[in-house]
């Protein structure tokens, strides 16, 4: 009697840990590459991606919060929308304001301070190709 084996669920989705391994590694990638870029290009650069890199960290755990936030299931739906709209815009309000005293400032790195404010996109994007690439060898060496 041969036993078969049920037949290994793909899905293409993001577990439960993306969020983690995002936080993690924006933050890793910040702490590492700053004084990368302070001890090549000088401190100016390497504090501006460090700055930008605690923009980028803090943006994205204040969209997870406006989201927790949000979906709360005692709010109402146009309670929900307001409140998703008041704290998002109180998120680029403050943005912007930071951004502008930052520009204002004489030792700012336009280029570096946007590199770290990418940094979290850039990680997301990383990871959704890793599991795409992952997803796609695993079917691949599924069918041998």
């Amino acid at each position: 009697m041969k036993i078969q084996k049920s037949p290994k669920s793909k899905s293409f989705q993001v577990d439960s840990n993306f969020l983690r391994q995002v936080y993690s590694l924006t933050w890793i990638g910040g702490v590492f590459v700053t004084p990368i870029l302070v001890f090549f290009f000088g401190l100016p650069t390497g504090v501006s991606f460090g700055v930008g890199s605690i923009v980028s960290f803090s943006m994205l755990a204040a969209m997870e919060f406006v989201v927790c936030k949000t979906i709360d299931p005692s709010n109402s739906i146009k309670k929900g929308k307001w409140l998703f709209a008041a704290l998002t815009s109180s998120k680029y309000i403050f943005l912007l304001v930071l951004l502008f005293f930052l520009i204002r400032s004489e030792w700012l790195n336009i280029y570096a301070l946007t590199a770290g404010i990418t940094l979290a996109q850039l990680v997301i994007m990383a990871n959704a190709v890793f599991i795409t690439v992952r997803f796609f060898v695993e079917g691949i060496f599924e069918n041998r």
